[in-house]
């Protein structure tokens, strides 16, 4: 298993690519190779996440790719602040992108075929529909 840790997403990315991390990642992952995400390391294997150029100012956002290797948008840990990064990433994503909140003590299971799986506690779910981010039902885990 390849273990992500966390720290900074823009920074994170930078620094596989800088030191060609990437193309050996890539090829553990087509091969089969389980990844696990902490924090930013779970956004990190989703497919892109937001930076500004200006952080006092919306208008100035974009999204910059990840691993992808998850074919998903999500957040960690920022139920406190009502998930305000995700919210902007969906904001400037096509519409009818789903994106995921995993709070802290939770974990999100994305399986091979693209299957979510909740763990531990629910996982907030968030959709933009009509150029607006909606809640959308959380994802619940297994029951025991």
């Amino acid at each position: 298993m390849i273990f992500i840790s966390g720290g900074d997403v823009e920074e994170g990315m930078e620094v596989l690519e800088e030191r060609g991390m990437m193309p050996l990642f890539r090829e553990l992952h087509r091969a089969g190779k389980p990844f696990f995400g902490l924090s930013a390391g779970s956004i990190m294997l989703a497919r892109e996440w937001i930076v500004w150029d200006d952080p006092d100012d919306d208008s100035t956002s974009s999204a910059f790719p990840c691993m992808g290797f998850a074919p998903i948008l999500c957040d960690t840990h920022a139920e406190n602040e009502g998930w305000e990064e995700l919210r902007a990433l969906l904001l400037i994503s096509p519409e009818g992108t789903i994106g995921y909140g995993i709070p802290t003590g939770a974990g999100l299971c994305v399986r091979p075929g693209g299957e979510l799986e909740a763990l531990g506690t629910p996982v907030s779910c968030f959709a933009k529909i009509d150029r607006m981010v909606k809640r959308r039902p959380d994802l619940m885990p297994d029951a025991p």
